[in-house]
């Protein structure tokens, strides 16, 4: 029997949304950190995070997401 084929560059919109806001959290949170003035933080599990690198990442979810549809 074959295996069906998996198409990667489709991907369900609700999955594209849910792509979108985790990407938006990611970046917005650089964002807030780098306008209180500090360029390091630390994340929910205690490691120190670099703000413009989370920005950065973030940015990058949320373009794969605009790009994996139709």
């Amino acid at each position: 029997m074959r295996r069906p084929h998996i198409q990667s560059k489709h991907l369900r919109p609700v999955y594209r949304l849910a792509l979108g806001i985790v990407g938006l959290m990611i970046a917005l949170g650089g964002v807030s950190k780098m306008l209180l003035g500090t360029l390091n933080y630390t994340n929910y599990r205690g490691i120190l995070s670099f703000a413009p690198f989370s920005i950065i990442i973030g940015s990058l979810v949320v373009l794969v997401a605009l790009k994996t549809g139709k």
